[in-house]
């Protein structure tokens, strides 16, 4: 009788132990007991399980992280001088402190009147994602871009006057020699006509 007792003392306990197992493996959840739980951007006036309605109001964006400082970028960024044609560098991410914590956050440059192919002088300004947000005394960098006239154009007109210079220099030594000798040849001949007009 007593191991037939075990036996089913062991039949009943096994399932039990393998129930509470599966109890403490499952994930908490955090019930609302008696007053409403409001979550900025969820949507629910009352929140039976406060995990769910994090996650959602994370995945719509509610929940953003906050930019409580922007590094300074360096002069030679923040005024740069380009070529027609060529592109300023501009920075993907900017060293910010998010939540306390230093952080690489990505931005986008604005400047809807850019052309690279124009001379003129352009303010790019920096934004954000929808999922940060800046505190009241942060500003986000503006970085201003001069553009000039291409470098080959410049090279070319620059290499064009030591070209015109030799071509002028060229032309007088052919020319100097020339008007010198008509000179000589004229002086001869003007000077054998004097001669001979004096013997007659």
């Amino acid at each position: 009788m007593k191991k037939s007792a075990y036996k089913i003392t062991t039949k009943f306990i096994s399932p039990l132990v393998v129930l509470a197992l599966c109890l403490t493996m499952a994930p908490m959840v955090v019930f609302a007991e008696d007053s409403p739980s409001e979550i900025a951007g969820c949507g629910h006036e009352e929140c039976a399980a406060l995990s769910a309605c994090l996650m959602q109001a994370t995945q719509s964006g509610a929940v953003q992280e906050i930019v409580q400082a922007v590094d300074e970028l360096a002069a030679a960024v923040l005024a740069q001088t380009v070529h027609g044609g060529i592109a300023p560098s501009l920075p993907e991410k900017l060293p910010c402190i998010v939540d306390g914590k230093t952080a690489d956050i990505p931005v986008i440059w604005n400047c809807e009147a850019f052309d690279e192919n124009v001379p003129g002088t352009y303010t790019f300004t920096a934004t954000v994602g929808d999922a940060y947000a800046l505190a009241n005394d942060v500003t986000l960098p503006q970085i201003t871009v001069t553009v000039k006239l291409a470098e080959t154009a410049q090279l070319a007109g620059e290499a064009n006057q030591p070209a015109q210079l030799g071509g002028v220099f060229i032309t007088l030594i052919i020319l100097v020699p020339s008007v010198a000798a008509l000179l000589i040849v004229a002086f001869i001949i003007n000077r054998k006509r004097k001669h001979a007009g004096s013997s007659a």
